[in-house]
């Protein structure tokens, strides 16, 4: 399996899955890049967990397919803004969307 880094939430997310059902996959790189980890799961290097929400795109992009799901495992999403109160509409906007289709 290719795993991201050691110590992100990401990774510390999916060691606890693993744990919790007794699996014990071989780690066939840790990665610090995400695009590189896809490019090398591209590459038949290995298999990786990718946020449904992504999915579609990342397969398309990558040449990958899915092979399964780890139910329960989440992850987070940041936004990131210089300016500490939003304005904008459109901003106001994808947050609510992103609310309301990735909670």
């Amino acid at each position: 399996m290719l795993f991201p880094s050691e110590g992100s939430f990401l990774r510390l997310a999916m060691d606890r899955w693993f744990e919790q059902y007794g699996v014990r996959p071989a780690v066939a790189g840790d990665f610090d890049d995400s695009a590189l980890l896809k490019t090398f799961g591209g590459e038949g290097e290995g298999f990786f967990a990718v946020p449904e929400v992504i999915l579609r795109e990342v397969n398309r992009s990558f040449g990958t397919r899915s092979v399964g799901s780890m139910a329960g495992l989440k992850t987070r999403i940041y936004a990131i803004s210089t300016d500490r109160r939003l304005l904008h509409p459109a901003v106001l906007a994808i947050l609510q969307a992103a609310k309301e289709h990735l909670a």
